[in-house]
């Protein structure tokens, strides 16, 4: 799989999906997403990508767990602060939460995140779900 294809689904810069963006999450977000990555240089992105790429490596090394674990909630608060910090678009508890749906709902968020390793995608929806849920409270 090339560096390209393994992220199409999270690169609205040129992605084939950013109309369906559009339609999900509004002109918005998508557009404060595109102008912020696309302020970075080329190091800068490869930063964001590693730091990305580590989440997902960690909560993949959690995936057999409860993803109620202290380690998995941690690891899914790190990914919450991340794409808050990172895509120009803030992610509320509820729209996390539906993120996390979706990676399991849609077959091509499911294919890239559990390249990581079988089953991520559930994993990670379902910490995302609890991780919701307990800060809400």
């Amino acid at each position: 799989m090339t560096h390209q294809e393994k992220f199409e689904g999270f690169d609205f810069s040129r992605n084939p999906y950013e109309q369906e963006a559009r339609e999900r999450w509004g002109d918005q977000a998508v557009d404060d997403s595109n102008a912020k990555i696309s302020k970075l240089t080329e190091a800068e992105q490869a930063q964001l990508e590693e730091r990305m790429n580590n989440i997902y490596r960690t909560l993949a090394s959690l995936r057999n767990g409860s993803p109620a674990s202290a380690e998995a909630q941690a690891a899914i608060g790190e990914w919450y602060a991340f794409l808050n910090s990172s895509v120009g678009h803030h992610y509320s508890l509820e729209a996390f939460k539906g993120l996390g749906q979706m990676y399991v709902a849609d077959a091509r968020f499911t294919r890239n995140i559990d390249q990581f390793g079988d089953g991520l995608a559930q994993f990670m929806c379902e910490a995302m779900a609890i991780y919701a849920e307990q800060q809400a409270d």
